[in-house]
């Protein structure tokens, strides 16, 4: 698609671009110029999106999760619900709406019990796609490694961290670490153990995840406890405190779906894209992660479908399934594509969690990972600094989301986020304003993470963003 830039837009992107060498670096805010003619549906995209639309949508999401026990994870009632809502939303705005089955092995949990000789219950998540437990369980002495205070810690990532301790036919508590669960499980099970449970090192000592071990899982039965059990266990004498663990899942044949809607207006052969997964974590309601990027996606749909002047390009909204299973439906969706199909699709945008409390402002650098993605990534960046709204960018393939399958076809993308498990330096405190020394979303994958959790003025901004770059391509701006 061809640049429509004015010369000071130009020079502004240069100053911008100059900005990004870095795997993290600030771009800073700039003085905005007069917008390109080119760009008026961009420029109406996105003052649509500045009203209380994508806001309502929240709310209407929360009320089904109130309804259905604080539960949407993928195949749930609350889930289901959802898709039908946004499903009834945008057939009423004119789209040609779809659903694309989506067949896939689902994991469930069936049991996760951890008690320890000395009667202390503890709260354990089992690990999806991992071991169970045999038979009753696992009843085990308790090792702790040296408990890790902060991140990142290399904790269990090496055979010489079990050495010298009473490993053998023991559950190994150990920090999260860059070197991967499985990883700390393999060496734990050379050692001897019997299980592997890990804690987190975020900045809320009682908070712990589910989690998942992807590719061939280790033999130990994996868990995960908060870092306050950890320390509580840790502090026990050695040798003191046996555990009786219980892990139980299972696989089932099951299905999610994907949700699409495409316009009947413009080049069907140039088809703009834009997505987010409407799944929540099983833990949780899943407002911040991802509600607020549907919504977002969804007020621009309906925005489109009122009134779609100066659209020359066919817009598609996807609406993904099972994203919290592992990109379980954008995978299929980009696996089944046929080469034609791949070749009218003239860009992704994706979005996640872009209204969290404590929000970061990220945008992924695609640039590299895909030839022609930097036209998404540009779009994006250049409309912050248009908007002199400071944020940072993330090396490509950064938040596992679903970019990457569309990316991996060659695809050109383009994604925001807000940040989920990382702490805001003080630096981006300064920057964004916010608490340092806190997570992005301290409600990621919580049952925390409904409808108060949500930054207003925040989805405010980054429904724009998202906006003003759907507009620009569906115009044939960009």
């Amino acid at each position: 698609m061809r640049q429509h830039t004015t010369s000071r837009q130009a020079a502004r992107l240069a100053v911008v671009l100059a900005a990004t060498t870095g795997l993290l670096a600030v771009v800073p805010a700039m003085a905005s110029g007069a917008d390109s003619p080119s760009t008026a549906l961009a420029e109406r995209l996105e003052a649509a999106a500045g009203d209380d639309g994508a806001y309502r949508t929240l709310e209407q999401v929360q009320a089904i999760a109130d309804a259905n026990g604080q539960v949407r994870d993928d195949g749930s009632d609350g889930w289901k619900q959802t898709v039908d809502l946004f499903a009834g939303e945008l057939k009423a705005s004119g789209y040609t709406v779809w659903r694309q089955r989506v067949p896939y092995k689902k994991f469930i949990v069936q049991e996760e019990s951890a008690r320890t000789s000395t009667n202390l219950t503890v709260p354990v998540f089992m690990v999806r796609y991992s071991n169970s437990t045999k038979g009753g369980g696992v009843n085990a002495p308790v090792v702790v490694l040296p408990i890790a205070e902060r991140a990142p810690s290399t904790t269990g990532c090496n055979a010489a961290d079990y050495a010298g301790l009473p490993v053998k036919g023991a559950i190994v508590v150990v920090p999260f670490s860059p070197c991967g669960r499985a990883t700390q499980a393999n060496l734990a099970e050379k050692a001897g153990a019997v299980a592997l449970l890990e804690y987190f090192l975020q900045p809320d000592p009682s908070w712990f995840l589910r989690v998942v071990v992807l590719g061939e899982a280790p033999n130990l039965p994996l868990g995960t406890i908060s870092r306050a059990s950890a320390k509580t266990l840790a502090a026990a004498p050695a040798g003191t405190v046996r555990m009786n663990l219980y892990l139980k899942g299972k696989f089932i044949t099951d299905f999610t779906e994907n949700l699409f809607a495409q316009s009947t207006f413009g080049d069907q052969h140039k088809v703009v894209m834009a997505g987010a997964h409407l799944d929540s974590a099983s833990e949780g309601p899943g407002l911040n992660d991802n509600i607020s990027a549907a919504a977002a996606v969804l007020r621009i749909a309906k925005e489109l479908g009122a009134d779609h002047t100066g659209v020359k390009n066919a817009v598609r909204f996807a609406f993904w399934g099972a994203e919290e299973r592992v990109l379980v439906g954008s995978n299929y969706y980009a696996q089944n594509l046929s080469a034609q199909e791949r070749a009218d699709i003239a860009m992704y945008l994706n979005a996640e969690l872009i209204a969290g409390s404590n929000f970061g402002r990220f945008v992924v650098d695609s640039r590299t990972a895909t030839p022609g993605s930097g036209a998404p990534t540009d779009a994006l960046i250049e409309y912050y600094a248009m908007r002199d709204v400071p944020i940072q960018i993330l090396p490509p393939k950064s938040i596992k989301s679903d970019d990457e399958p569309i990316m991996a076809l060659g695809i050109p993308t383009g994604a925001i986020t807000g940040g989920t498990m990382g702490v805001k330096t003080p630096a981006q405190a300064a920057l964004w304003g916010g608490t340092a020394g806190q997570q992005f979303d301290p409600c990621y994958h919580q049952i925390c993470d409904n409808l108060a959790s949500i930054n207003r003025p925040e989805l405010v901004v980054n429904s724009r963003a998202m906006a003003w770059v759907v507009g620009a391509f569906a115009s044939g701006a960009r």
